[in-house]
């Protein structure tokens, strides 16, 4: 199974992130956002330890394909599992979680480069990503493929608990 995933991830990344819509449609969010929330961490450790420009550079595009992952998963997630009325606020609080860090995340990356390292700015946020992960992964397997008529098999309360967790970690 996690072999399948991994031929998942170089397909995607093949076929641009477009692609994580069409593979989370068929089989579900799960494995976009995880797979998004692992090349999102693995970014963030190719940056932070990167002895080279060019090496910098390729963890910094590792992380824009794990964050492109993410965001996908959660649009999809919000749309498949949040009910009609509810789906405008979710939308708005993942808006929020963008405009945020862009406010605030240059000063406490600049605070960091400045007084710690600038290799802390990456490499500070591995745990954080992983905290994140460990919070959806128990209930990511509740976020099934859609049934034919285009509804997620769910368990309700923790399907939303998923998706809110989702979008918080694409705060991250």
């Amino acid at each position: 199974v996690e072999s399948k995933w991994l031929a998942d991830i170089y397909w995607l990344a093949r076929q641009r992130l477009v692609a994580a819509g069409r593979v989370g449609a068929v089989r579900g969010a799960r494995g976009p956002m995880v797979a998004g929330l692992a090349i999102f961490a693995a970014g963030l450790l190719m940056a932070g330890i990167a002895g080279t420009m060019g090496l910098l550079i390729l963890g910094r595009a590792v992380q824009g394909l794990g964050a492109g992952l993410l965001l996908t998963s959660a649009y999809l997630v919000i749309g498949t599992l949040y009910p009609e009325h509810l789906r405008p606020k979710m939308l708005a609080a993942l808006a929020t979680v963008w405009v945020v860090p862009a406010l605030v995340g240059p000063l406490i990356a600049g605070l960091l480069a400045e007084h710690v390292t600038w290799r802390a700015v990456f490499l500070g946020l591995v745990p954080v990503v992983l905290g994140c992960g460990a919070l959806i992964l128990p209930t990511a397997a509740v976020w099934g493929a859609p049934t034919p008529d285009g509804r997620v098999r769910s368990r309700g309360a923790d399907a939303m608990l998923a998706a809110r967790t989702g979008a918080a970690a694409i705060g991250v």
